[in-house]
């Protein structure tokens, strides 16, 4: 990854994308205030640059994608966007996941169906009009939607 690119969500609040993996990424989040890193893959899923934990403050929520033989669970979700509620309090806010594809949007359109009452539809098109590439699984979304109706 020559290049890094996030999208904000909610401008100086809440961002989106790709995991951080080089000090190009790391230097592009310092850059735009990125305050803390909530990742939600494994550490052997994205290795990050081992110096991120002296730049952010960093957490760490284990959601499974795709490849994963367990789906999400409503509960991960709500125990993720109670995490968020207490991170983003603390300044701007990276979530990302491998690729910023799946868990990531999913867990932003959770965050503004939550706490800024998107509907369902209204968070699933502003997130893929924001972030190009979002693509969270037809299985994740209805989890999205039963863990937030």
């Amino acid at each position: 990854m020559i290049n890094y690119n996030f999208d904000w969500v909610l401008v100086n609040q809440l961002a989106v994308g790709p995991a951080p993996k080089n000090d190009i990424a790391l230097k592009k989040l310092e850059e735009n205030n990125i305050v803390s890193i909530l990742s939600l893959c494994s550490v052997e899923e994205a290795i990050l640059p081992k110096d991120i934990e002296k730049k952010f403050e960093c957490f760490r929520i284990v959601l499974p994608d795709h490849k994963s033989k367990n789906l999400i669970t409503t509960d991960e979700i709500n125990k993720t966007l109670d995490k968020v509620e207490i991170i983003i309090n603390k300044g701007p806010l990276l979530i990302h996941c491998l690729a910023g594809i799946e868990r990531s949007p999913l867990i932003c359109m959770g965050w503004l169906m939550k706490k800024h009452s998107l509907t369902f539809e209204e968070a699933l098109t502003y997130v893929m009009d924001i972030h190009k590439g979002t693509n969270p699984l037809p299985n994740q979304l209805s989890i999205l939607r039963k863990a937030l109706s």
